[in-house]
Protein backbone atom coordinates (compact mmCIF):
# COMPACT_ATOMS: atom_id res chain seq x y z
CA UNK A 1 0.00 0.00 0.00
CA UNK A 2 1.28 3.46 -0.90
CA UNK A 3 2.54 5.49 2.04
CA UNK A 4 1.15 8.72 0.65
CA UNK A 5 -1.19 11.28 2.16
CA UNK A 6 -2.70 14.24 0.31
CA UNK A 7 -4.26 16.94 2.46
CA UNK A 8 -6.60 19.39 0.72
CA UNK A 9 -6.65 22.91 2.18
CA UNK A 10 -9.30 25.10 0.48
CA UNK A 11 -8.51 28.70 1.26
CA UNK A 12 -9.12 32.37 0.63
CA UNK A 13 -11.56 34.43 -1.36
CA UNK A 14 -10.81 32.45 -4.53
CA UNK A 15 -11.65 29.08 -2.93
CA UNK A 16 -8.30 27.73 -4.15
CA UNK A 17 -7.16 24.25 -3.18
CA UNK A 18 -3.67 24.11 -1.71
CA UNK A 19 -2.35 20.59 -1.13
CA UNK A 20 0.11 19.13 1.32
CA UNK A 21 1.54 15.93 -0.15
CA UNK A 22 3.32 13.87 2.46
CA UNK A 23 4.87 10.53 3.27
CA UNK A 24 3.84 9.96 6.92
CA UNK A 25 6.44 7.27 7.62
CA UNK A 26 9.31 9.67 6.91
CA UNK A 27 7.43 12.93 7.65
CA UNK A 28 8.63 14.36 4.33
CA UNK A 29 6.26 16.66 2.46
CA UNK A 30 5.83 19.18 -0.34
CA UNK A 31 3.23 21.91 -0.72
CA UNK A 32 1.37 22.43 -3.99
CA UNK A 33 0.08 25.91 -4.89
CA UNK A 34 0.16 27.79 -1.56
CA UNK A 35 -2.61 30.33 -1.94
CA UNK A 36 -4.00 33.12 0.17
CA UNK A 37 -3.72 31.65 3.69
CA UNK A 38 -0.13 30.60 4.37
CA UNK A 39 -0.77 30.60 8.12
CA UNK A 40 -3.28 27.79 7.63
CA UNK A 41 -0.79 25.74 5.61
CA UNK A 42 2.05 26.21 8.11
CA UNK A 43 -0.24 25.28 11.00
CA UNK A 44 -1.21 22.04 9.26
CA UNK A 45 2.44 21.23 8.63
CA UNK A 46 3.23 21.87 12.29
CA UNK A 47 0.30 19.73 13.47
CA UNK A 48 1.52 16.80 11.40
CA UNK A 49 5.19 17.41 12.25
CA UNK A 50 6.06 17.17 8.56
CA UNK A 51 9.24 18.63 7.08
CA UNK A 52 8.58 20.70 3.96
CA UNK A 53 11.07 19.92 1.19
CA UNK A 54 9.70 21.90 -1.75
CA UNK A 55 7.04 24.26 -3.10
CA UNK A 56 5.49 22.78 -6.25
CA UNK A 57 3.56 25.23 -8.43
CA UNK A 58 1.14 23.99 -11.10
CA UNK A 59 0.92 27.49 -12.61
CA UNK A 60 1.38 31.14 -11.70
CA UNK A 61 -2.06 32.76 -11.47
CA UNK A 62 -2.23 34.81 -8.30
CA UNK A 63 -4.72 32.61 -6.44
CA UNK A 64 -2.17 29.77 -6.56
CA UNK A 65 0.94 31.73 -5.57
CA UNK A 66 -0.21 34.36 -3.03
CA UNK A 67 1.36 32.42 -0.16
CA UNK A 68 4.61 31.43 -1.84
CA UNK A 69 6.71 34.19 -0.27
CA UNK A 70 5.51 33.44 3.28
CA UNK A 71 5.99 29.68 2.93
CA UNK A 72 9.46 30.10 1.41
CA UNK A 73 10.49 32.53 4.14
CA UNK A 74 9.21 30.28 6.93
CA UNK A 75 10.64 26.99 5.65
CA UNK A 76 13.35 27.76 3.12
CA UNK A 77 11.71 25.26 0.76
CA UNK A 78 12.78 25.76 -2.88
CA UNK A 79 10.19 27.03 -5.35
CA UNK A 80 9.54 25.00 -8.53
CA UNK A 81 7.81 26.56 -11.58
CA UNK A 82 7.62 25.89 -15.31
CA UNK A 83 9.62 28.55 -17.19
CA UNK A 84 6.71 29.33 -19.53
CA UNK A 85 4.83 30.79 -16.54
CA UNK A 86 7.72 32.88 -15.22
CA UNK A 87 6.35 36.10 -16.75
CA UNK A 88 3.00 35.55 -15.01
CA UNK A 89 4.79 34.75 -11.76
CA UNK A 90 6.89 37.91 -11.84
CA UNK A 91 3.77 39.92 -12.68
CA UNK A 92 2.01 39.00 -9.42
CA UNK A 93 1.70 42.69 -8.39
CA UNK A 94 0.01 43.47 -11.72
CA UNK A 95 -2.30 40.46 -11.39
CA UNK A 96 -3.27 41.74 -7.95
CA UNK A 97 -3.93 45.23 -9.31
CA UNK A 98 -6.56 43.81 -11.68
CA UNK A 99 -8.54 42.75 -8.61
CA UNK A 100 -7.85 45.75 -6.44
CA UNK A 101 -5.31 43.89 -4.29
CA UNK A 102 -1.78 44.82 -3.26
CA UNK A 103 0.84 42.07 -3.43
CA UNK A 104 4.63 42.12 -3.63
CA UNK A 105 6.68 40.32 -6.26
CA UNK A 106 7.42 36.80 -4.96
CA UNK A 107 10.94 35.39 -4.54
CA UNK A 108 12.50 33.94 -7.67
CA UNK A 109 11.99 30.21 -8.30
CA UNK A 110 14.96 28.00 -7.60
CA UNK A 111 14.04 25.18 -10.01
CA UNK A 112 12.23 24.71 -13.33
CA UNK A 113 9.75 22.03 -14.33
CA UNK A 114 10.18 20.06 -17.55
CA UNK A 115 7.78 17.61 -19.16
CA UNK A 116 8.53 14.03 -18.14
CA UNK A 117 10.66 15.06 -15.18
CA UNK A 118 10.64 12.50 -12.32
CA UNK A 119 10.02 13.99 -8.87
CA UNK A 120 9.22 12.56 -5.48
CA UNK A 121 8.01 12.99 -1.92
CA UNK A 122 10.16 10.69 0.16
CA UNK A 123 9.87 7.38 -1.70
CA UNK A 124 6.62 8.35 -3.47
CA UNK A 125 7.29 9.08 -7.14
CA UNK A 126 5.50 11.44 -9.51
CA UNK A 127 6.07 12.62 -13.07
CA UNK A 128 5.74 16.24 -14.19
CA UNK A 129 3.51 16.63 -17.25
CA UNK A 130 3.32 19.92 -19.11
CA UNK A 131 -0.41 20.61 -19.54
CA UNK A 132 -0.72 24.13 -21.00
CA UNK A 133 -3.90 25.89 -22.03
CA UNK A 134 -5.13 27.49 -18.82
CA UNK A 135 -1.71 29.14 -18.74
CA UNK A 136 1.39 28.61 -20.90
CA UNK A 137 3.35 26.85 -18.16
CA UNK A 138 0.64 24.83 -16.44
CA UNK A 139 1.88 21.45 -15.24
CA UNK A 140 0.29 18.42 -13.58
CA UNK A 141 1.84 15.88 -11.22
CA UNK A 142 0.98 12.27 -12.06
CA UNK A 143 1.69 9.23 -9.91
CA UNK A 144 0.46 6.88 -7.19
CA UNK A 145 -2.98 6.67 -8.81
CA UNK A 146 -3.60 10.42 -8.68
CA UNK A 147 -3.09 13.54 -10.76
CA UNK A 148 -2.66 16.92 -9.09
CA UNK A 149 -3.70 19.03 -12.02
CA UNK A 150 -4.10 22.67 -11.02
CA UNK A 151 -6.74 24.39 -13.16
CA UNK A 152 -6.82 22.02 -16.14
CA UNK A 153 -9.76 19.69 -15.43
CA UNK A 154 -12.38 19.95 -12.71
CA UNK A 155 -15.38 18.05 -11.47
CA UNK A 156 -17.86 18.85 -14.24
CA UNK A 157 -15.81 21.60 -15.84
CA UNK A 158 -12.51 22.67 -17.40
CA UNK A 159 -10.06 25.49 -16.82
CA UNK A 160 -10.92 28.88 -18.16
CA UNK A 161 -8.89 30.21 -21.07
CA UNK A 162 -9.88 33.89 -21.17
CA UNK A 163 -7.06 34.90 -18.83
CA UNK A 164 -3.65 36.06 -20.13
CA UNK A 165 -1.80 33.20 -21.78
CA UNK A 166 -4.86 30.96 -22.03
CA UNK A 167 -5.73 29.01 -25.18
CA UNK A 168 -8.77 26.76 -25.53
CA UNK A 169 -7.52 24.36 -28.18
CA UNK A 170 -4.26 23.89 -26.26
CA UNK A 171 -6.16 23.16 -23.05
CA UNK A 172 -8.35 20.55 -24.72
CA UNK A 173 -5.28 18.94 -26.28
CA UNK A 174 -3.67 18.72 -22.82
CA UNK A 175 -6.78 17.09 -21.38
CA UNK A 176 -6.99 14.61 -24.24
CA UNK A 177 -3.32 13.65 -24.37
CA UNK A 178 -2.48 13.61 -20.65
CA UNK A 179 -5.60 13.33 -18.50
CA UNK A 180 -7.73 11.05 -20.65
CA UNK A 181 -4.75 8.75 -21.20
CA UNK A 182 -4.80 7.88 -17.49
CA UNK A 183 -6.78 4.96 -15.98
CA UNK A 184 -10.40 5.68 -15.08
CA UNK A 185 -9.65 5.09 -11.41
CA UNK A 186 -7.12 7.95 -11.28
CA UNK A 187 -8.16 10.54 -8.70
CA UNK A 188 -8.02 14.18 -9.86
CA UNK A 189 -7.05 16.78 -7.28
CA UNK A 190 -7.97 20.10 -8.89
CA UNK A 191 -7.14 23.70 -8.09
CA UNK A 192 -10.75 24.44 -7.16
CA UNK A 193 -13.68 22.31 -6.09
CA UNK A 194 -13.96 18.67 -5.01
CA UNK A 195 -11.84 15.75 -6.09
CA UNK A 196 -13.13 13.54 -8.89
CA UNK A 197 -11.83 10.73 -11.10
CA UNK A 198 -10.80 10.41 -14.73
CA UNK A 199 -13.59 7.88 -15.27
CA UNK A 200 -16.32 10.12 -13.92
CA UNK A 201 -15.14 13.09 -15.99
CA UNK A 202 -14.75 10.96 -19.13
CA UNK A 203 -18.35 9.86 -18.69
CA UNK A 204 -20.14 12.96 -17.41
CA UNK A 205 -18.11 16.15 -17.94
CA UNK A 206 -20.17 18.15 -20.47
CA UNK A 207 -17.05 19.75 -21.95
CA UNK A 208 -15.66 16.32 -22.82
CA UNK A 209 -18.76 14.38 -23.87
CA UNK A 210 -19.86 16.79 -26.59
CA UNK A 211 -22.81 18.30 -24.73
CA UNK A 212 -21.08 21.67 -25.16
CA UNK A 213 -19.49 23.00 -28.33
CA UNK A 214 -16.80 25.35 -27.08
CA UNK A 215 -15.99 28.70 -28.65
CA UNK A 216 -13.09 31.00 -28.17
CA UNK A 217 -14.32 33.52 -25.61
CA UNK A 218 -13.21 36.52 -27.65
CA UNK A 219 -15.54 35.43 -30.47
CA UNK A 220 -12.78 35.69 -33.07
CA UNK A 221 -12.74 32.01 -33.92
CA UNK A 222 -14.73 28.87 -33.35
CA UNK A 223 -12.72 25.85 -32.22
CA UNK A 224 -14.76 22.78 -31.53
CA UNK A 225 -13.60 19.71 -29.66
CA UNK A 226 -14.93 17.18 -32.14
CA UNK A 227 -12.58 14.28 -31.44
CA UNK A 228 -13.98 10.97 -30.24
CA UNK A 229 -15.04 10.88 -26.61
CA UNK A 230 -14.72 7.77 -24.49
CA UNK A 231 -17.70 7.15 -22.27
CA UNK A 232 -19.14 4.30 -20.26
CA UNK A 233 -22.62 2.82 -20.42
CA UNK A 234 -22.85 2.83 -16.63
CA UNK A 235 -24.46 6.27 -16.70
CA UNK A 236 -25.61 6.36 -13.10
CA UNK A 237 -22.60 5.08 -11.18
CA UNK A 238 -20.70 8.12 -9.90
CA UNK A 239 -18.60 6.18 -7.38
CA UNK A 240 -14.79 6.40 -7.22
CA UNK A 241 -14.40 2.75 -8.24
CA UNK A 242 -12.81 1.85 -11.56
CA UNK A 243 -15.27 2.03 -14.44
CA UNK A 244 -15.81 -1.30 -16.16
CA UNK A 245 -13.46 -1.49 -19.13
CA UNK A 246 -15.75 -3.91 -20.95
CA UNK A 247 -18.51 -1.30 -20.97
CA UNK A 248 -16.36 1.42 -22.46
CA UNK A 249 -16.87 2.37 -26.08
CA UNK A 250 -15.68 5.08 -28.44
CA UNK A 251 -18.30 7.38 -29.94
CA UNK A 252 -18.43 10.64 -31.77
CA UNK A 253 -19.68 13.54 -29.59
CA UNK A 254 -22.26 14.45 -32.24
CA UNK A 255 -24.02 11.13 -31.61
CA UNK A 256 -24.37 11.65 -27.86
CA UNK A 257 -27.73 12.46 -26.34
CA UNK A 258 -27.72 15.38 -23.87
CA UNK A 259 -26.74 14.10 -20.46
CA UNK A 260 -28.99 14.49 -17.46
CA UNK A 261 -26.74 15.28 -14.52
CA UNK A 262 -28.23 15.14 -11.02
CA UNK A 263 -31.68 14.99 -12.56
CA UNK A 264 -31.43 18.27 -14.47
CA UNK A 265 -31.70 18.75 -18.20
CA UNK A 266 -28.50 19.47 -20.08
CA UNK A 267 -27.52 23.13 -19.51
CA UNK A 268 -25.84 23.59 -22.88
CA UNK A 269 -27.41 26.96 -23.84
CA UNK A 270 -26.18 28.46 -20.58
CA UNK A 271 -22.61 28.41 -21.88
CA UNK A 272 -23.45 31.03 -24.48
CA UNK A 273 -25.26 33.11 -21.87
CA UNK A 274 -22.20 33.00 -19.63
CA UNK A 275 -19.67 34.18 -22.22
CA UNK A 276 -20.02 37.93 -21.46
CA UNK A 277 -19.58 37.18 -17.76
CA UNK A 278 -16.48 35.10 -18.46
CA UNK A 279 -14.98 37.89 -20.55
CA UNK A 280 -15.22 40.12 -17.49
CA UNK A 281 -14.66 37.37 -14.96
CA UNK A 282 -11.77 39.13 -13.25
CA UNK A 283 -14.13 41.80 -11.98
CA UNK A 284 -17.34 39.81 -11.57
CA UNK A 285 -16.28 36.38 -10.35
CA UNK A 286 -14.19 34.95 -7.56
CA UNK A 287 -12.96 31.75 -9.15
CA UNK A 288 -10.08 32.39 -11.52
CA UNK A 289 -9.72 28.75 -12.44
CA UNK A 290 -12.77 27.23 -14.06
CA UNK A 291 -15.65 27.68 -16.42
CA UNK A 292 -18.89 27.04 -14.57
CA UNK A 293 -21.55 25.17 -16.54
Amino acid sequence: MSDLEIVSLPNGQFAENCYLVGEPSTRQAVIVDPGEEPGLFLAELNTRAWTLNAIWLTHAHLDHIMGVAAIHEATGAPIHLHPADRALYDALPQQADWLGLKLERPPAPQAEWHDGQPIGVGRQLFTVRHTPGHSPGSVSFVGNGVVIGGDVLFSGSIGRTDLPGGDLSTLLSSIQSVFLALPDSTIIYSGHGPETTIGVERMTNPFLTGVYRLEELDGSAVRRFDGPARICRRTRNYSRSRLCASNRRTVEPSSLQPLRIRGSASPGPRLQESVPQLRHGLSTGRLLGLIRP
